[in-house]
C-alpha cells in the first residue's frame, strides 16, 4: 500500500488522469492475485524488488515502447495459472493480453465500450481498439462470434 492506498487502485486512478501512462509495477510480492490485480488495473509490466538493475532498465524501456515487461519470477507465476487455466492457456495462444480477455469477458457480459470504458476508467477510443484487436486476432467479424470464442475457451462461469 502507498499511502493507505492499494497498488491496483493507485494505477487506476493515474490513467483515469492521464491515460496514456505507462505503468511499471515493483513489488515485494508475486502472488498470481496482486500480480493479476495491477495487471488488470493497467499496469504494462511487473517485477519483484529482486531484480537486476539492468533487468530495470530493459523493463523501463520496453514498458515505455508500450510492450508488456515481467521478470522471470513474475511470467514463471503468470505461466503456472496459465497452465491450470485451460481457457487461459488457449487464450495465450492467440497472444491475447490480461487487458484483451477482461475487455471480451464484458462484451459476452453484454456490455457496450461505453459502460466498458467506465467499468475499466479507460477511453472508449482505447476500448474500441481492444475489440478491433480482438476481432482480427481471433478472425472474427461480430461481437457474437467474440462472445462464441470466450465460451468455447471457457473463459465464462
Amino acid at each position: 500500500m502507498l499511502g493507505g492506498i492499494k497498488g491496483d487502485e493507485l494505477i487506476r486512478r493515474l490513467l483515469r488522469f492521464k491515460p496514456d501512462t505507462k505503468v511499471l509495477a515493483l513489488s515485494f510480492y508475486s502472488e498470481y492475485s496482486i500480480i493479476e490485480a495491477m495487471i488488470d488495473a493497467g499496469a504494462l509490466g511487473y517485477l519483484v524488488k529482486s531484480i537486476r538493475p539492468e533487468q530495470l532498465l530493459l523493463a523501463i524501456q520496453t514498458v515505455l515502447s508500450g510492450k508488456a515487461y515481467y521478470c522471470n519470477e513474475v511470467a514463471l507465476v503468470l505461466l503456472t495459472e496459465a497452465r491450470e487455466n485451460p481457457g487461459a492457456k488457449k487464450a495465450a495462444q492467440y497472444q491475447l493480453t490480461a487487458r484483451e480477455i477482461e475487455v471480451l469477458l464484458l462484451i459476452a457480459e453484454g456490455m457496450a465500450n461505453d459502460e466498458i470504458a467506465q467499468k475499466l476508467f479507460r477511453a472508449r477510443r482505447t476500448i474500441d481498439t481492444h475489440r478491433q484487436n480482438l476481432m482480427k486476432k481471433l478472425k472474427v467479424k461480430n461481437s457474437a462470434a467474440l462472445i462464441r470464442f470466450a465460451i468455447e475457451l471457457k473463459l465464462l462461469k
